[in-house]
């Protein structure tokens, strides 16, 4: 069996299926000298290893001999150890750790056959050497080779793991191993005995312990030791990842099985062109890592569903790798990742697999120093795929890949493309679709096929993409702002012709936005969002009008009430108002911006460092408006406070008046609900030429009136709708109209 064409992706523990069929196919008698005849001829010298089974089968012959040569020296080496006052016996028998320190290294010299044995023993591993120098680098060279490329992985170390490794697949060694610490309880070699051995097989090297908890030995080869045992007689007991490794087999702990997912190159992709500058970027920057000559991190910045993920599927096939993506707001929120650190670091350096860090903002890896430090230490390379770019950080080099909006005429085309594969009406205007619903390729895709899913009648129509598009909105958008339900219609809305008119102009500018752009060639210096102003008193129907618009327009709308995102703390109100926006960009809403002079009453003359920072807010909302694809609306009743430079930044500027008398009067008999019992001497004329009501006091005296009605038990008649005025009248100090009079008890 050639284990490393085993190329299994498991989440549980070590394949002890597979480990013996390894140990019983390797077959090695460590005692019996004619291996040297079969593994050792000349004619395989310089030969590079093709499998791992023959590679391990070198090396057990090798430490197998290196156990012979220390039973050669039993007699010598019980004699040395009897001068230092401990029992004569195998090495460390009733040896203090400090007497083994000084008597582990001294033997071989003693031993009238050392020379003979160390060239003996120079001459296989020799033999292996070459044999190793010749397999390094390829694409063939068994795995446990390829982890000498470990950083900082010195000689000692890699032959220790050997060691570890022959007990592993071989229950002989676990025997010899136990007779030379005359430990039953230990089937592994100590590092005591590593130091033993390999002062025998290399006399001219320098043995040594193992680093700190921190070096990559301890992180990723050897289980750490769970007692207070002496340093030399710690067991040296290989860890599962490199079993795994070894094996071929992919084994992700569970715990970050959760949080993460494994992009391999199996699966074939076309190249997706819509993002061909940044699959170009991405792929150079790959290559950049591969160097390891500083620590790099390259964020993929955009919105879901603009491809980011895609590159990283598309990259781990032209480059014949693998790749992980870790989702670091899902373990922020519930687990702490320092206990999963070696295991990234696991994955990185001996898997050679490239780590990709999800997260929404791109800050959040600040939260995560223990991935910082593992990156800058290890110089490795990381992709960050976030919607917002990351600061610089001392010592990092950081390149940024932006993933930009598709613009109305690759829309189009996604639109286009996508439903091709499912029955639509024919009669959609997708160019109109493109233009209501900014989205990026892959929401569209989603959106098509939850389309599909939702239409029992198999044709696809506009409605069902509408509902299917709005299904995909983001929850999180309600939990800083509030839906507002758009039931009103333009028959609802009553108000002066010229400002019902720009509302009109607003929903055909979104509507026809595909011709101007697409057909004529229109760009708007300010981005291509529309944004607008409603200004007047309070109660004129602005909240109404933004109603119109979206029901209009089939998109929800929003409500956003500034008073409650502005705070006093330096940099919280732009925090705020980005949350918003972030949410806006992934939900395809209407922003209606309530009261909006709580911000920009402060746009005034910098007089001292509060009036500059308040400045700065205002500023930020109006750029973010700007880079807001979608709709924003700015209500506020201090049309003064808008500065000329607002002004001209902002698309429509539409005065929502109080009404006239003709205007009131619509007003009056619109408001009564048809089923609405009404006295038929109820004069609205008199109260529409009399009362200079918005259509909100309207509404409100009109709904006093019938609770009236009800309590009388009779038609809403004159006399309740004058209580009910002089009530809206008292609330503002307004003068009472001779006529009340006439219907007064």
């Amino acid at each position: 069996m050639d284990i490393i064409n085993s190329q299994k992706q498991t989440t549980c523990g070590f394949n002890l299926y597979s480990k013996l069929t390894l140990v019983n196919e390797l077959k090695i008698k460590p005692y019996d000298n004619k291996a040297i005849e079969t593994f050792y001829d000349p004619a395989n010298y310089a030969v590079p290893y093709n499998n791992e089974k023959e590679y391990q089968r070198d090396w057990m012959t090798f430490i197998s001999f290196c156990l012979m040569s220390v039973a050669s020296y039993k007699a010598d080496y019980a004699n040395a150890i009897a001068k230092g006052g401990c029992t004569p016996n195998l090495p460390f028998a009733g040896m203090k750790p400090d007497e083994a320190m000084n008597h582990v290294d001294c033997y071989p010299a003693t031993h009238k056959h050392s020379t003979t044995i160390t060239k003996f023993l120079g001459e296989v591993y020799s033999h292996i050497k070459s044999r190793e120098d010749a397999a390094f680098g390829s694409e063939t060279s068994p795995r446990t080779l390829r982890l000498l490329k470990l950083p900082g992985l010195s000689h000692f170390t890699y032959f220790a793991l050997q060691c570890a490794l022959s007990c592993t697949f071989d229950r002989g060694f676990e025997n010899m191993f136990e007779n030379l610490h005359l430990s039953e309880n230990t089937p592994y070699p100590t590092l005591g005995d590593v130091k033993t051995l390999y002062s025998i097989a290399f006399p001219n090297r320098q043995a040594e312990l193992l680093g700190n908890k921190s070096s990559i030995e301890n992180r990723l080869l050897f289980k750490p030791e769970p007692t207070d045992n002496p340093a030399l007689l710690r067991p040296l007991i290989p860890r599962e990842n490199v079993l795994n490794y070894i094996m071929g087999e992919l084994c992700i702990s569970r715990e970050l099985s959760s949080y993460a997912q494994v992009i391999s190159n199996d699966r074939q992709i076309s190249k997706p062109l819509f993002i061909d500058n940044q699959l170009t970027a991405v792929q150079n920057m790959y290559k950049k890592m591969n160097l390891r000559k500083e620590p790099r991190l390259c964020i993929l910045c955009g919105a879901a569903g603009s491809g980011r993920k895609l590159t990283l599927q598309w990259l781990a096939q032209e480059e014949n790798t693998r790749l992980i993506i870790i989702n670091l707001d899902r373990i922020y929120k519930s687990i702490n990742l320092d206990y999963l650190s070696d295991e990234l670091l696991s994955l990185a350096l001996i898997e050679g697999i490239t780590l990709c860090f999800s997260m929404e903002d791109s800050d959040l890896l600040f939260n995560f120093p223990q991935i910082l430090s593992m990156i800058e230490q290890y110089n490795l390379g990381s992709f960050i795929l976030s919607g917002s770019t990351l600061g610089d950080i001392a010592g990092f080099s950081i390149t940024r890949i932006n993933y930009p909006a598709a613009d109305l005429d690759k829309s189009l085309r996604f639109w286009q493309i996508f439903s091709s594969d499912y029955q639509t009406d024919p009669s959609i205007d997708w160019a109109q679709v493109a233009s209501k619903y900014v989205l990026t390729a892959g929401q569209i895709k989603s959106a098509i096929g939850s389309a599909a899913e939702m239409e029992e009648s198999q044709v696809i129509d506009e409605k069902t993409i509408s509902s299917a598009v709005l299904l995909g909105n983001s929850k999180k958008l309600g939990e800083i702002a509030d839906k507002v339900e758009a039931f009103y219609t333009w028959d609802d809305l009553i108000m002066a012709d010229a400002s019902k008119q720009l509302l009109k102009d607003v929903c055909n500018r979104v509507k026809y936005r595909h011709v101007i752009e697409i057909q004529r060639g229109w760009k708007s210096a300010y981005g291509n969002g529309t944004s607008m102003l409603f200004y007047g008193p309070p109660g004129t129907g602005k909240t109404m009008s933004a109603q119109v618009i979206a029901g209009e327009l089939g998109l929800p709308l929003y409500r956003v009430n500034l008073s409650q995102i502005v705070s006093k703390y330096i940099g919280e109100t732009a925090k705020n108002i980005n949350a918003v926006f972030n949410e806006a960009k992934i939900s395809n809403v209407i922003l209606f911006f309530d009261e909006a002079d709580a911000l920009f009453a402060k746009r005034t003359e910098v007089s001292n460092s509060n009036d500059r920072h308040a400045n700065s807010e205002s500023s930020f909302l109006l750029q973010k408006i700007e880079d807001y694809s979608g709709i924003s609306i700015l209500a506020t009743n201090l049309f003064n406070n808008f500065d000329e430079a607002f002004r001209r930044r902002i698309n429509y500027m539409i005065n929502i008046t109080k009404p006239d008398a003709a205007c009131r009067l619509e007003m009056w008999r619109n408001v009564f609900p048809p089923q609405e019992n009404i006295s038929p001497d109820l004069d609205l004329k008199l109260f529409a030429d009399s009362l200079e009501f918005t259509g909100s006091v309207i509404k409100s005296t009109a709904l006093r009136a019938a609770y009236f009605a009800v309590a009388d038990g009779t038609q809403i008649n004159m006399k309740h709708l004058v209580r009910a005025a002089r009530q809206e009248l008292e609330k503002v100090g307004g003068t009472v109209p001779l006529f009340f009079g006439l219907y007064t008890d």
